[in-house]
């Protein structure tokens, strides 16, 4: 069942459905991004909202998106396009 992860820490989640579902106490949550699953037992629900406590972390596929690697092209392309316009102005 999908869900939209609203707040995420090491230690549990809060979890929020398009409907009211009817959830066990424990279930398991996979985030496909972070390549991880946990074991979590629910602690409160409102309404759609459900608070999840981590019991166990466990380690998936590999991340579908790895942020670092982003990250360091990002930051690859800024420095090119830097050097580029410098070398447009005349500042080099």
């Amino acid at each position: 069942m999908d869900c939209v992860v609203r707040n995420f820490s090491e230690r549990g989640a809060c979890v929020e459905f398009n409907a009211e579902a009817n959830l066990p106490e424990e279930i398991s949550l996979t985030i496909k991004r972070k390549g991880r699953s946990y074991l979590a037992r629910m602690i409160w629900r409102h309404a759609n909202r459900v608070g999840l406590a981590f019991l166990r972390t466990m380690v998936t596929d590999a991340p579908v998106d790895d942020f670092d690697a982003r990250l360091r092209r990002s930051e690859q392309k800024k420095r090119e396009l830097e050097r580029r316009i410098n070398a447009l102005l005349g500042e080099d």
